[in-house]
């Protein structure tokens, strides 16, 4: 009852297992200064123990209390105390460790290397099919002052370097060339520095964006996927506002799908433990069983629904703009991709999403497979790879060395039949015994017109038939673990890069002959 400073306090959980089969059972009073206070207050009478009046009124209470009061009281104690056992919370701990590990597992272990300016440069001028992903207030306008400061000191608008936007003027207005510009801000601080520019706008963590020369936003993300929001949105706001004014410098951003509390004016120290407070607050109130997730970025707290991460949405934009029914707007058909994105961790996979969309080999028709796998039988006999062959087959001569090539078939591995032997050679093996031979002469090699039926499949990296990705750069800002590829140190090295950009722009066809 009068502890002034507790902890776990494990005798009130006692107590109240000791109840169960008691009838009635009893009262449990606690000191709002121990540790179980926090999760039986609500089975409990709770007082101050420095308040005397209350203590002995407390003490009345529960002596007086009818037996439906009591059992209310203990029904609720002894349900948590069920529920929340110290397996319980073993399992619990586990878990968020093994979350923990999973986290620090998926960002990069060291600091990425410098960005090769002449390597780009040069897969730059080369390329014929372009796509660039820059961060705007990060990369290309990063404010000196900042929105938390006073109305009076607050820059009225957002600009541009007069060349450095010629330069994105010039890029974004080359022949097939895309530009997107994102950013975490709303709307209205794109609005005001890429109103005229010819490139793809995507706003509040890309979850909207507009097309050039459109005044329509459009969205990315389902309402089916954001149902539900407003019950947790009205109390991350009352959150948000209560740190507020207690944070002086700190302002919230309202945007359509998320919330976001900003303290980039604040002493570091003051503004961490602060921001602690907050996530606190979040977890244990309006975020509790609710579709929401919580992004702790540089100075900053944002709460959203799991749709809207940033990698999703960029991922839905690309999708819709670059993706057409010719094959000359098929996202695999870049051959030049530059992303430079400054992200929190948890977006961090928007640079492993896009490497992995540029890779990602487009569907065909018909694969070299068909005509291939024609067995000795005849064509109607397909012979997939894997399926045992009988003692008395023998592989079919090949037309030329690129029939020889590896190809994994789609579908299923064929059965094997009741009382089926296996082969009675492997492949591999046989080839290599027969190369050794040619070596030594014992063989006369093939011809030049006829491929020998044993050789080795040609290496993938030799064959005209091996896949071609486009050069794909991933650029973050300043030197820290992150997952992309290259890093630049300073918004300037961004910017000086974009004006190289421009001065070595490729040349159409025309253009080169009239050189």
């Amino acid at each position: 009852i009068t502890s002034l400073r507790d902890g776990m306090n494990l005798v009130s959980y006692e107590y109240v297992a000791s109840h169960k089969k008691r009838d009635p059972p009893g009262v449990l009073i606690l000191s709002e200064f121990a540790g179980a206070a926090q999760s039986l207050g609500a089975g409990s009478i709770r007082v101050n123990p420095w308040n005397l009046h209350e203590t002995a009124d407390a003490i009345y209470e529960a002596l007086e209390m009818t037996r439906e009061d009591r059992m209310a009281l203990h029904s609720y104690a002894y349900q948590y105390v069920s529920e929340h056992t110290s397996q319980k919370w073993a399992e619990t701990f586990l878990q968020s460790l093994q979350e923990a590990c999973s986290d620090l597992m998926e960002v990069a272990a060291e600091v990425p290397p410098l960005l090769p300016y002449e390597e780009l440069l040069t897969d730059w001028s080369e390329s014929t099919r372009r796509l660039i992903i820059l961060d705007l207030l990060e990369c290309l306008a990063p404010a000196k002052k900042r929105p938390g400061l006073q109305a009076k000191w607050r820059p009225k608008t957002l600009n541009l370097p007069s060349e450095l936007r010629q330069c994105l003027q010039t890029i974004a207005g080359s022949p097939n060339t895309a530009v997107v510009i994102t950013t975490d801000k709303p709307r209205e601080s794109i609005e005001q520095v890429c109103w005229n520019l010819p490139v793809l706008q995507a706003a509040e963590g890309c979850c909207v964006y507009r097309r050039p020369g459109e005044r329509e936003w459009r969205s990315l993300v389902e309402d089916s996927d954001v149902e539900g929001r407003e019950e947790w949105m009205e109390g991350v706001r009352a959150v948000f506002d209560y740190f507020r004014e207690r944070t002086p410098g700190s302002y919230i951003e309202k945007q359509e799908y998320q919330l976001r509390w900003c303290w980039d004016n604040i002493q570091f120290d003051f503004g961490s433990a602060q921001a602690r407070e907050v996530l606190i607050h979040l977890w244990a109130g309006p975020l509790v069983n609710s579709e929401a997730e919580v992004v702790v970025g540089d100075r900053s707290i944002t709460v959203r629904p799991h749709a809207c991460s940033r990698s999703a949405c960029l991922e839905r934009l690309l999708m819709h703009e670059l993706e057409d029914d010719s094959a000359d707007h098929e996202i695999q058909s870049l051959d030049f991709v530059l992303c430079f994105a400054v992200v929190s961790h948890r977006d961090e996979d928007v640079f492993e999403m896009l490497q992995n969309l540029i890779e990602e080999q487009p569907d065909t028709e018909s694969t070299p497979l068909e005509a291939n796998s024609v067995s000795a039988e005849g064509p109607d006999s397909v012979l997939m790879p894997g399926t045992p062959r009988s003692a008395d087959t023998q592989p079919r001569p090949l037309s030329s060395p690129r029939d020889a090539v590896l190809r994994t078939p789609p579908g299923p591995a064929p059965e094997v039949e009741p009382g089926e032997q296996p082969p009675d050679y492997d492949w591999v093996p046989l080839a290599t015994r027969q190369r050794h031979a040619d070596e030594q002469g014992s063989i006369k090699p093939p011809s030049d017109d006829v491929a020998s039926t044993l050789m080795l499949p040609p290496s993938i990296v030799d064959s005209d038939d091996r896949p071609s990705y486009g050069a794909c750069y991933t650029l973050s800002l300043g030197m820290k673990k992150t997952k992309a590829q290259h890093a630049l140190p300073h918004p300037y090295h961004v910017q000086n890069l974009i004006r190289a950009m421009a001065a070595r722009l490729p040349q159409g066809p025309e253009e080169g002959d009239a050189t």
